[in-house]
């Protein structure tokens, strides 16, 4: 099992608890074994809180109504974050809601390291996609990325 460590809101750098070498020592077994971090990006679609390509409906709910966009992520430590963390060697994985904020993570994904066949150093991962542009998608693929989409958050979309 590979396992990811949570950021919430506060610079991996600056967090207690396990830092990223001791973890990676820690967790080392045949097992389990340290990997990375993952964060949220933007938040659900269903409350209007999704960083959006196209704006939200008139009728949209939160403030989101005409906007892209209620709470701007936090870009600008999100690829600072991801940037420490690949040349760590670890894997990063972001949670995007909206597919604005899927085009921005694979954006920052692109920018980093590749090797000699233009793929990513390390499996970074974007979780849930709850809504994304599938041409932002087969760009990710060719990355090397991957995507990781929970059942249970599958099965409750089939509600709307």
């Amino acid at each position: 099992m590979s396992m990811l460590q949570r950021v919430f809101r506060m610079p991996v750098q600056q967090r207690s608890g396990l830092r990223k070498r001791e973890a990676r020592e820690r967790f080392r077994g045949p097992f389990v074994r340290f990997s990375g971090f993952n964060r949220m990006t933007d938040r659900g679609v269903w409350a209007g809180l999704a960083e959006m390509i196209d704006p939200y409906e008139d009728t949209a709910d939160a403030g989101a109504a005409g906007k892209t966009v209620v709470e701007e992520p936090e870009w600008d430590l999100i690829e600072n974050e991801l940037r420490a963390i690949d040349a760590d060697g670890f894997r990063y994985s972001l949670h995007c809601q909206g597919d604005g904020a899927v085009r921005r993570t694979v954006a920052l994904y692109a920018s980093l390291p590749r090797d000699e066949h233009g793929r990513l150093l390390r499996r970074h991962a974007i979780t849930d996609l709850e809504n994304s542009d599938p041409t932002d998608l087969v760009e990710f693929g060719k990355l090397g990325g991957i995507c990781e989409v929970y059942y249970k958050r599958l099965c409750d979309m089939q509600s709307f």
